[in-house]
This record gives C-alpha cells, structure tokens and sequence, in this order.
C-alpha cells in the first residue's frame, strides 16, 4: 500500500509574481548569504570604488609604459586618458532631421551643424587637435569616426581618445571643459560629456 504524499508547502513570499521560498537548511542560507554579499560588493565597486579618483585601489595600473631600447627596461608613468565626442561634417544631416521635429531645439544643437562658411566643421577639428597638442602635459590623441545616439538621435561624429602625462588632474579637465565650450561654441547650460578611461598612480 502506498504511503499518502504529503501536500508541499505553499511560498513563503511572492514578487510580482515571482513565488519564493525561504531556505531551510544551511547551505540554503549559505548561498542566499553569499549571493546578497556579492550584489552588495558590486554595488559597492560601481558606485564608490569606480571613481576617478579612486581606480588606482582596484589596481588599475593601465597607463603608459616607456620602453629603453638600450636595456628593453619598462618604466611606469604617472598618466591618465579621457575621451569624448566632437560633431563632423556628416553629424549636421542627422541633426537637421531632429531639428525638423524639435525646432525649438535650434540655437542649442546649430554647433553641430557643418557651414563651409560660419561653422566650418572639418577645419575646427583639425584647430581643435592642435589646440590640445599645446598643452604640454597632453602626449598625443587620436580621433575616430563614430555612429552614436542620445537625446537628438542617431548621428555620426568623432570620438577622441587623448593621453596624458601627468596623474589625474582635475584642473586640466577643468581647462579642457572651457576649451572645448569656447571653441565649438556649446551653450553656456550644456554640458561637456567626458569618459576617463585609465588612470595610472602618480605624483
């Protein structure tokens, strides 16, 4: 004679639909344990420990490395690298589309938009190259073609990556912000997107 099968038991909780039950032995608790420590450590990691100022902690030592051919000795230096987006003669396309849906949107994106006589965009990238290469901290750049998409939509552009040879400095991203704003004319409530990308210890 078979033993009656005794009925399980119902979820302790339910989420949106999602039934769950609470962990009754100790490796449940283990695992649920371990799981809340990870989803707390990541959070962690992306909030505080991913700031700029603080990447050298996670041993992000991803900067530039100096090579003496005489030895083949490598040298650590101080250095960090930022990017960011200017418009090309291509991005002004795209942006007269937007502009046809959002005309009150005109004075804010006009920048963006290539003019061979009042905005001649190709020349301003090649003066804006040069004006970085002023700087005597700034050890080179390179520029790409970009497709990219934000609030005015889909448009190309070139995405620039310029190294540094100093360790982080806000003063210089500071100095770049204003530089860029003055020369492409951005309006003074925009704001400069910048991505700082590898960060080095130094002095």
């Amino acid at each position: 004679m078979e033993s009656p099968v005794e009925p399980s038991a119902g979820p302790d909780i339910e989420i949106l639909g999602q039934k769950i039950n609470y962990p009754r032995s100790w490796r449940g608790v283990t695992v649920v344990l371990s799981i809340v420590v990870l989803i707390a450590w990541i959070t962690y990691i992306a909030l505080v420990e991913s700031r700029p100022e603080n990447l050298k902690t996670l041993g992000f030592i991803t900067g530039s490395l100096e090579i003496d051919t005489r030895d083949n000795t490598l040298e650590q230096k101080a250095f960090f690298r930022f990017e960011f987006w200017t418009p090309s003669v291509e991005t002004g396309e795209a942006v007269r589309t937007y502009l046809a849906e959002q005309p009150d949107k005109r004075a804010e994106y006009a920048w963006q938009i290539h003019d061979p006589v009042g905005n001649d965009i190709a020349a301003k990238n090649v003066l804006f190259g040069k004006r970085l290469a002023q700087d005597s901290t700034i050890n080179g750049y390179r520029r790409y073609r970009v497709w990219g998409e934000s609030d005015s939509g889909l448009k190309q552009g070139w995405w620039w990556v310029v190294g540094v040879n100093k360790a982080y400095s806000e003063d210089l991203l500071n100095w770049f912000a204003k530089t860029y704003k003055e020369h492409w004319k951005v309006p003074e409530d925009k704001n400069s997107y910048i991505e700082i990308t590898a960060i080095s210890p130094g002095s």
